[in-house]
């Protein structure tokens, strides 16, 4: 069973499932952003030092992953995680945009914690 702590830190067994909803806000306003039909989300689990694109886990989430209520799903499958090895690793999320015919990109959670056990 994970954990995601108030602070961010997850902990997950390694071959487990987890299911969480990724809540994201537009600027400092209360006002929720949902995928448009053309936006990506990338999640990476990294070893300490790792660049972003060479991730130990990669996923891209887009519109087909949002629920009821418009928040994306941070869906990692057990063979996501089964061959880590126990330890430390750090998670970051990105934000890929396509406005007026440019890409934009926006790390929407900085590298957090996230322990294998």
């Amino acid at each position: 069973m994970y954990n995601i702590a108030n602070n961010g830190i997850v902990t997950l067994p390694a071959g487990d499932s987890m299911i969480a909803p990724l809540y994201l806000f537009l600027g400092d306003s209360n006002t929720r952003y949902t995928l448009d039909n053309f936006d990506k989300l990338y999640f990476a689990i990294l070893k300490p030092h790792q660049p972003f694109n060479q991730g130990e886990v990669r996923k891209i989430f887009t519109r087909e992953d949002i629920n009821a209520d418009g928040d994306i799903i941070i869906n990692l499958k057990p063979e996501d995680t089964e061959n880590l090895v126990p330890g430390t690793y750090y998670y970051e999320i990105k934000l890929q945009v396509i406005r007026d015919h440019k890409e934009y990109i926006d790390t929407v959670v900085p590298r957090r914690k996230f322990y294998i056990i």
